[in-house]
């Protein structure tokens, strides 16, 4: 059954654009990481220093980038989890994207206020995406799965709002 299912191109959309953002997350990691701009781990001749503030901004966004990729890799394969990944990592991504307009507003940026327009309009469409009943029936998803999605949901606003 699940083989005679194919996604179709709203679908396909959706878990490009969280595979993206993981995509894009993970080459500015890696820029960050090779010019050294945020040394987390400092060599005082004897003895190593560790940021703990720096440290917790590399795993954020280290889970960050696995989620984005492995939500978009299991939305590609038809996976529930995908699903249940995906769509919480869409609304937080959607709600960051919604800010920076507020903000790049506020401050009357209009070059990066419109590429912000733009962006959470992706963000927003892909969200929608996977809302339909369509999507929402091929990837299986029934009233069992909105527990976990919420615990995700939740999980990456701690990682965001809370762990400073």
């Amino acid at each position: 059954n699940m083989v005679d299912e194919k996604l179709s191109w709203k679908e396909k959309f959706a878990a490009a654009v969280i595979m993206g953002i993981g995509i894009i997350l993970m080459i500015l990691l890696v820029m960050s990481v090779v010019s050294s701009q945020s040394s987390v781990i400092s060599d005082h001749g004897n003895t190593f220093t560790i940021r703990k503030s720096e440290l917790l901004n590399y795993i954020r966004f280290l889970l960050t980038i696995i989620l984005a990729i492995s939500g978009g890799i299991l939305l590609f394969r038809l996976r529930k989890w995908g699903w249940i990944i995906g769509v919480p990592f869409l609304i937080f991504s959607t709600f960051l994207a919604g800010y920076f307009i507020w903000f790049l507003y506020v401050m009357y940026l209009i070059p990066s206020f419109i590429m912000s327009v733009i962006l959470f309009l992706v963000l927003l469409l892909a969200l929608v995406f996977l809302f339909l009943p369509s999507a929402r029936k091929k990837y299986k998803v029934g009233n069992q799965s909105w527990f976990p999605t919420l615990v995700f949901l939740a999980a990456i606003c701690a990682l965001y709002f809370f762990l400073q």
